[in-house]
């Protein structure tokens, strides 16, 4: 890339109209290192964009990244880390050598993202839908079958972050971030036992190395889990996380 600003399109994803006039013209006017906005998904079943609506109209933006990812997380626990819902200012990417793992095959984006707002001091919110996002593409990435390469991405950001957050946030932001990732390596790990035999025991070993982890997910489910590990072990903590995932995932095509 080359030009002044970085903004990521997948191949089969669409810009709303006038995505980048506005996004060029809030970067200049604002003077910020990164531009949140709305997007919207659609599907081949259903065309027409659905706007996805987050509101951070309110956002501690001057208030610094602990400030702001506090709100954030605390706001929309499910909010999701895509790199197509931000546009980078490409000399702060290149100021702090902010790239992507290459080791990682999911998640990337996830490790990425926290790493850029741990180093962006100015930020700002566009509410205004400029990405058009497609979703139930079993040719994408996230609808794959899962693999050790894909479970060993979330592993890594998970815990990575799990850890940062842990030692470098204090009160209300250590318990929402640091529990959000808790809560992402207790959802990933329920994809070990969906991976081919071979793989599992690899899988595992990774798992392992940080069970402390698994206290601090803030899901009432997830404490349930807890408590299989506790009574049985990890085998049947990892095998009733894949049984109760494949059970969510029925209930949801049905309904």
């Amino acid at each position: 890339a080359t030009g002044d600003y970085i903004l990521f399109l997948d191949g089969d994803d669409q810009l709303a109209p006038h995505a980048l006039e506005s996004l060029k013209k809030t970067l200049e006017s604002e003077s910020v290192d990164v531009v949140l906005f709305q997007y919207a998904t659609f599907s081949s079943n259903n065309p027409t964009p659905y706007p996805v609506r987050y509101s951070l109209a309110s956002a501690p933006f001057h208030q610094g990244t602990e400030a702001f990812l506090t709100y954030l997380f605390r706001t929309y626990p499910d909010y999701g880390w895509g790199v197509f819902r931000q546009c980078w200012r490409r000399e702060f990417l290149l100021t702090h050598q902010l790239f992507f793992r290459e080791d990682l095959a999911m998640n990337e984006d996830g490790y990425w993202f926290f790493s850029l707002f741990q180093e962006a001091a100015r930020f700002c919110w566009l509410d205004a839908v400029l990405y058009h996002y497609r979703i139930g593409n079993a040719n994408s990435a996230v609808g794959r079958a899962p693999t050790l390469k894909s479970y060993f991405g979330d592993w890594t950001t998970y815990s990575h972050w799990y850890n940062w957050f842990q030692s470098h946030y204090h009160g209300e932001g250590r318990s929402i971030l640091a529990g959000r990732m808790a809560r992402g390596y207790v959802n990933s790990a329920s994809t070990i036992y969906a991976l081919p035999r071979e793989d599992r025991e690899a899988a595992m070993s990774l798992f392992c190395q940080h069970l402390d982890i698994l206290p601090h997910s803030p899901r009432k489910s997830h404490r349930i889990l807890y408590g299989v590990y506790r009574l049985w072990g990890v085998r049947a903590y990892l095998w009733t996380c894949h049984r109760a995932l494949r059970i969510k995932q029925r209930l949801k095509r049905r309904g």
